[in-house]
């Protein structure tokens, strides 16, 4: 059924053998898919797998708000912030072993000296020695620093559920010291547990973004991720 908007509106939706679809303005025409029949080659699979899987991760990113809003202002028109994300995230990671790379940023941040992330049973905990050079911080502005990131999860060991999951997470936000040692511990919920539980695969990818007095994100280290 197509719809028509106002009375000189445009139309949407499908009319016959015709699919009605408003992109910028304007209304494009195409014809109505035929139903398929043959099966899918290996190609075809490992596409649908890298869309599927890059779909959630986008769809975690964009829901972590310090990580969204850096994401914003690279967002184009007639585009949304979860589109920017997944073109910038699709096929960089392996959706056999979740190897490769993600990126919770739009660009390389502030350097990190030997970050890590240990993944528990409760918690995640996530560390760094040094939040790389102490002359990047505004110590007048930036007040605080918290870690954001998600979890990636792969081969559920429960059936019925989805072979990829995803995630998002932020830590409470703790006094920022750039040249000193840190240690964050992200609770997990309820919720979160039972995808641990779940999965025989997880990987974790993080970042730590320094706040203002107000909670406002200023800036965004490197991505880095769980072994």
């Amino acid at each position: 059924m197509a719809i028509l908007e106002g009375i000189f509106g445009p139309i949407s939706g499908r009319l016959g053998d015709c699919v009605f679809r408003n992109r910028g303005g304007k209304t494009i025409i195409a014809a109505l898919p035929r139903r398929r029949t043959s099966p899918k080659n290996a190609a075809e699979i490992e596409n649908e797998k890298k869309f599927g899987l890059t779909g959630k991760i986008a769809k975690s990113i964009n829901s972590v708000e310090i990580i969204k809003q850096f994401w914003q202002p690279t967002v184009r028109k007639n585009q949304s912030c979860y589109q920017a994300i997944f073109k910038k995230n699709y096929g960089w990671l392996n959706v056999e072993n979740l190897g490769g790379h993600t990126f919770l940023t739009p660009d390389f941040g502030f350097n990190l000296t030997n970050p890590a992330i240990y993944p528990a049973k409760t918690n995640v905990l996530i560390e760094c020695e040094v939040l790389g050079d102490h002359s990047k911080f505004d110590t007048s502005v930036e007040k605080y620093v918290a870690a954001a990131g998600i979890i990636v999860f792969k081969d559920p060991l429960t059936e019925g559920a989805p072979m990829y999951e995803s995630l998002g997470f932020k830590s409470n936000n703790y006094l920022l010291y750039p040249r000193e040692y840190l240690c964050l511990s992200v609770k997990l919920t309820q919720e979160q547990l039972l995808k641990f539980e779940r999965y025989s695969i997880k990987r974790v990818f993080a970042v730590f973004v320094t706040l203002d007095e107000s909670g406002r994100a200023i800036q965004y280290s490197e991505t880095f991720c769980s072994k």
